[in-house]
């Protein structure tokens, strides 16, 4: 537990530092409580980001800026990985990621046809078995690049 706690105190050190205003929110979910920084007007389209296995949604930071200009920008720790989400980790032979992520939207009052949704390679972060369930529930085609 010592451990998690210094990862998790570390992490709210870094968001401290957010380069734009931002909304610290925690929605309710199904599994657990969900953590999304929320930043940009509220008027600009939603746009969602899903970090990688392992990561939270530090990994933004660099971009963030660039994004929120345009975006109503919804940074999603996702559960089960090194944000401050709940720590559930559903099977990834299962609906439960895409569950999750439908309860994650509606707490947001987001719908699926509202958010600009799109897989960004570019962006460093590789698909897992959680992101590939995220991105099919989402109708996402993610390109591969070797």
């Amino acid at each position: 537990m010592k451990g998690h706690r210094a990862v998790r105190e570390r992490y709210l050190e870094i968001l401290r530092r957010w380069p734009v205003p931002n909304e610290q929110l925690r929605v309710p979910t199904r599994h657990g409580e969900t953590f999304v920084i929320a930043c940009g007007e509220k008027t600009e389209p939603p746009l969602l980001l899903l970090h990688g296995s392992a990561g939270n949604s530090a990994m933004w930071m660099g971009d963030i800026r660039a994004w929120a200009e345009h975006y109503r920008v919804y940074s999603i720790d996702v559960i089960g990985e090194a944000g401050l989400s709940a720590p559930t980790r559903p099977p990834l032979a299962s609906e439960e990621y895409a569950l999750w992520l439908d309860d994650v939207l509606e707490a947001l009052s987001i719908s699926q046809t509202s958010a600009e949704i799109r897989y960004l390679p570019e962006a460093g972060h590789f698909i897992t078995g959680q992101t590939a369930a995220i991105l099919e529930f989402l109708g996402c085609s993610p390109v591969l690049r070797a």
